[in-house]
């Protein structure tokens, strides 16, 4: 138990490059360095956490720490992979949240690059995780979902379960509907519950969803927020789900944070402990969950570039709402450089700020 708390508390503190770079070290780790996991095991825990809901890479560590160490192990797993970063962010927030938007200053010319680092990376984040989806006989639901989310953001949550649903319906069969209530901390919980059930696959899933919650539906936060917010998601360690508890804690300080991170990662330990050792096997070989999945996971993909679209194009007016090529083209130079070059996270936000800061100078 104590190699195990040690590996994932480590892998939580140090493990940026999102999902796929974390699945990775993971299964350098327990396959190729401690033979702990079979390769044939390793790939069956991803398989099944694809037909789950919320972020993949915690999945996959619950579901290890299971495999090693049982329910406790699974939970000492989780807990080890989300709380460094947590605790980052809330740190992030509490220093640099409320003087982020003092215009003209040195310091609002770096985070405004900043802000197109983690553009960039949702970006290229979005471009990743469409991009094999694309070659599917469901690239209707990609491509449909990402106009409509692009124009009716409120509604894209319906859009992600009406291609479920459809897809089902197709093959002659039906399922289930959703629902969620009230005052701000238990608004914030169950949004938060809400949005990692409709989160599958990788985190940057969960960007689209937040936002309609945050931006479009409460008002709760300004784009600049929410942009801000993304950076740090991606400039912590772990799951990029995290940037909820910065725009949590934005609206209700300490408690809302807790209350919402909370809520984004229930499900995700309930499923990781209890549901995915047991039904495995199951899941995997249930013909109408394919089904299903093959029409929701598509039209992610097409919500996660809609929605980032629509980030874009806020992140590219300056205070006043005027287009400025000013944060246009270190944008674009940061999407370039990242599809043609492997690039570190952290350097690429950094990058944004050096270049941000620059043209201002310029």
């Amino acid at each position: 138990m104590n190699k195990l708390f040690v590996y994932f508390l480590k892998l939580g503190t140090t493990g940026f490059g999102g999902p796929i770079a974390l699945l990775g070290m993971m299964e350098d780790h327990f396959v190729s360095e401690t033979g702990e996991i079979t390769d044939q095991d390793f790939h069956q825990y991803v398989s099944a956490a694809k037909l789950f809901p919320g972020p993949l890479a915690t999945l996959v560590a619950i579901r290890i720490g299971y495999q090693l160490n049982g329910k406790i192990g699974g939970i000492v797993a989780g807990l080890c992979l989300i709380l460094p970063a947590f605790f980052m962010i809330i740190v992030l927030a509490h220093f640099f949240g409320n003087s982020l938007n003092a215009n003209g200053s040195w310091s609002s010319n770096v985070f405004i690059g900043l802000n197109l680092g983690g553009l960039a990376l949702s970006s290229l984040a979005a471009i990743r995780f469409a991009r094999p989806l694309i070659a599917t006989q469901t690239l209707l639901y990609l491509v449909g979902t990402g106009v409509l989310t692009f124009f009716y953001p409120k509604e894209e949550i319906f859009f992600l379960l009406g291609c479920g649903i459809s897809a089902l319906i197709f093959h002659r069969f039906k399922n289930i509907v959703f629902d969620v209530s009230s005052s701000i901390l238990a608004l914030l919980f169950f949004e938060s519950l809400k949005a990692s059930l409709l989160t599958f696959g990788s985190g940057i899933a969960i960007v689209p969803v937040l936002k309609a919650v945050y931006i479009d539906q409460y008002h709760w936060v300004s784009n600049s927020d929410f942009l801000t917010a993304l950076s740090f998601g991606q400039m912590t360690p772990g799951p990029l789900t995290i940037l909820n508890a910065y725009l949590a804690n934005q609206i209700a300080s300490f408690p809302g944070a807790v209350i919402a991170t909370t809520g984004t990662f229930l499900p995700t330990f309930i499923f990781g402990v209890y549901l995915m050792p047991i039904f495995e096997k199951k899941l995997l070989a249930a013909p109408a969950l394919k089904v299903f999945f093959q029409g929701m996971l598509p039209a992610v993909g097409g919500a996660i570039i809609g929605s980032v679209l629509r980030l874009v194009l806020f992140a590219v007016e300056d205070n006043q709402g005027v287009f400025s090529w000013a944060q246009v083209l270190p944008l674009v130079f940061l999407i370039g450089l990242g599809l043609k070059v492997k690039v570190h996270p952290i350097a690429l936000l950094l990058l944004g700020a050096v270049l941000s800061l620059g043209i201002s100078f310029l």
